[in-house]
């Protein structure tokens, strides 16, 4: 789905709340209209992304990852590209991270920097 899409998404959910609001009590003009100011909050925080990544939004990220991708053999390419393509699947939903374990992964974190053996492992290499 492309911004243009989206764009005729929300404007079709707008006219369908308008119709509701000028008089025509349909239910689901009403629950498009409840659709249309959930998305626009929601947009608000949240960005829509393809499940299935581009091929040039992978290299991208590779770029961004390693400043000198493009300088790489081809087989050293398609090697970057496998932890862009696992990063994406993490952040579309489909790695191993999902929203209600949200709160255990911040725990790793938190149980990391209280262990003995990091603050034991970061004094040393100073």
């Amino acid at each position: 789905m492309n911004n243009q899409q989206i764009k005729e998404w929300i404007d079709d959910l707008e006219d369908a709340a308008l119709g509701y609001v000028s008089g025509y009590p349909d239910p689901l003009r009403l629950n498009a209209a409840a659709a249309s100011i959930g998305l626009r909050e929601l947009l608000k925080t949240h960005a829509i992304v393809p499940r299935v990544p581009s091929d040039g939004l992978l290299v991208s990220m590779a770029m961004r990852n390693n400043h000198g991708f493009g300088l790489l053999s081809e087989s050293a390419k398609a090697s970057a590209l496998i932890p862009m393509r696992q990063i994406h699947e993490e952040v579309v939903g489909i790695g191993f991270y999902r929203h209600d374990r949200d709160t255990k992964y911040k725990a790793m974190i938190e149980a990391s920097e209280n262990s003995p053996e990091l603050s034991q492992s970061e004094s040393n290499e100073e």
